[in-house]
């Protein structure tokens, strides 16, 4: 996902440049699904980056513990600024557009996905999860085990909430 961006530096502040990647790509674990929309804005320094889409990626639920696929929102923008108008003593932490003036997305695709994934992953929202005595996954299964008793020192607590609940 890189772009030769050099007419661009030289275009005047504010001319805009829209790509639509159409194929779908992998980075690292992600399927960016085809339909990335990458839209690079001339700055004063530098080029403002636009990216929309939507991804597909693996994990594993948080309840029952199966693996499954799940779409994830790609959206996020970042400056990139030419590694040529760079002190290299300055350290500065920026997404860089190389000597050859070529800007790479994948980075800023990458992160821009893993900040629009969910913390706690679950499979649906209805998963049922699992056993905590057996272990039997409770989206496939009935358990029949019998029902847990509750530690003796939580029966006040369940005495003044029975009423409420």
């Amino acid at each position: 996902m890189r772009y030769n961006v050099s007419q661009l530096l030289l275009s005047p502040t504010g001319t805009s440049s829209k790509f639509q990647i159409e194929s779908d790509s992998e980075i690292e674990d992600i399927l960016v699904l085809g339909g990335l929309t990458v839209s690079m804005y001339k700055m004063h320094e530098g080029i403002w980056v636009d990216i929309l889409g939507q991804g597909k990626m693996e994990a594993i639920c948080s309840r029952c513990v199966n693996e499954f696929e799940y779409l994830v929102d790609i959206q996020g923008e970042q400056q990139y600024i030419s590694v040529l108008d760079i002190d290299p003593n300055q350290g500065l932490d920026v997404f860089l557009i190389d000597d050859r003036h070529e800007l790479d997305v994948q980075e800023l695709v990458r992160q821009s996905a893993i900040v629009g994934d969910n913390v706690k992953k679950l499979c649906s929202d209805s998963c049922r999860g699992i056993c905590a005595q057996c272990g039997i996954r409770l989206n496939d299964s009935v358990c029949e085990c019998i029902e847990r008793t509750t530690d003796p020192r939580w029966d006040a607590l369940i005495e003044l909430t029975k009423g409420e609940i």
